[in-house]
């Protein structure tokens, strides 16, 4: 997805999203990409729709735009949507992840985004 994809998808329409930011030549978004899919697929079968998984390549023309444009610095990065608004990011280098599952836990209740409990894994 590039920035076009973002605005069109997520922010027009207003959605809830994690946003995985990862790079061809990054070995630990090439391990976390098969865990984010399950993730994803996981989230889905349990019934919760109302958070889109979404994955963005950061390498290239295009997808350094998008990195830019999101503020990320490095990869693999996650980056949270609510209502079509950056609520945060957070980095890991494995899944699954309490700091994810503490950060999706935020964006569901609606809580403002706390840099200091992604800090605590």
């Amino acid at each position: 997805m590039d920035i076009e994809g973002i605005e069109n998808e997520i922010v027009r329409n207003e959605k809830n999203c994690i946003v995985f930011m990862s790079a061809r030549f990054c070995k630990t978004c090439k391990t976390l990409n098969p865990a984010f899919t399950r993730m994803a697929r996981m989230n889905q079968e349990n019934g919760n729709n109302n958070v889109s998984f979404v994955k963005a390549e950061t390498s290239g023309a295009s997808g350094k735009k998008l990195a830019k444009h999101v503020s990320v610095i490095a990869v693999p990065s996650f980056v949270f949507y609510r209502e079509g608004k950056i609520l945060g990011q957070a980095s890991v280098s494995k899944l699954p992840s309490r700091k994810i599952d503490k950060a999706l836990e935020l964006l569901a209740s609606g809580s403002d985004w706390d840099y200091s409990i992604m800090d605590e894994e």
